[in-house]
């Protein structure tokens, strides 16, 4: 079998990669498999899938998945079966993690543009001219609705870090960025962009205001 691996932060590119592994396959007849819980075995899966000697796509949906007797399988024994091995990862992986597999055909990455990372670091209040300029940098290029779905993400973990920051399930070192810019808000100001938001994603839903129409509003009433 071949190794692939995908990995990266842009988990729209990448499953749309993935697929690409699976039309092949199926355009081939190769019979298809998921790999999507610890508690399965990655060889007897592999193994025990087919009476038959036909070629296999074992998908990996999480390189956390993999356990060491899993990646000794693919280092050692996975060359003797017929297909192709794909390993989704929506995260990035450190190298560490990527070389800890021997034989891997390719490796391809998949990554949002550093700009927009610069983007939703710089919502925060008395930022709005510079948020809005940014972000109209990165919707000439990225869909409104994932500025919108990154955004909402990123309001929600900072209203975490300040009601709750002891039980934020995050890495030290991204909890304290997050403090950093929630201490800009208040907590009641959190609480009303959220509530905007949801209803920003309604209206934008069932009716034909632009959803980026919207989020100018919402930047221009809260970070002003």
């Amino acid at each position: 079998m071949k190794l692939f691996l995908l990995h990266g932060d842009n988990t729209t590119a990448s499953y749309e990669r993935l697929m690409k592994y699976v039309e092949h396959a199926k355009k081939r007849n190769w019979d298809i498999i998921h790999y999507a819980d610890k508690l399965q075995n990655l060889a007897q899966l592999v193994r025990s899938d087919s009476l038959f000697d036909t070629d296999k796509l074992v998908i990996v949906d999480n390189f956390d998945l993999l356990t060491k007797k899993d990646l000794e399988w693919l280092n050692e024994e996975s060359g003797k079966f017929n297909g192709n091995v794909v390993i989704h990862h929506n995260k990035l992986l450190p190298k560490t993690k990527i070389n800890s597999i021997a034989k891997l055909e390719k490796v391809e990455q998949f990554v949002y543009p550093i700009i927009l990372w610069k983007m939703v670091d710089a919502f925060y209040p008395k930022n709005g001219k510079q948020f809005i300029q940014l972000m109209h940098q990165v919707l000439e290029k990225e869909a409104v609705e994932l500025v919108f779905g990154l955004l909402a993400k990123q309001v929600r973990d900072l209203y975490w870090v300040l009601a709750d920051a002891e039980n934020c399930p995050m890495p030290d070192w991204k909890k304290g960025k997050l403090q950093t810019v929630a201490r800009k808000f208040s907590k009641e100001k959190l609480e009303a962009i959220i509530e905007e938001m949801a209803e920003i994603d309604i209206q934008s839903k069932t009716s034909d205001v632009e959803l980026r129409d919207l989020l100018d509003l919402l930047v221009v009433k809260h970070l002003q």
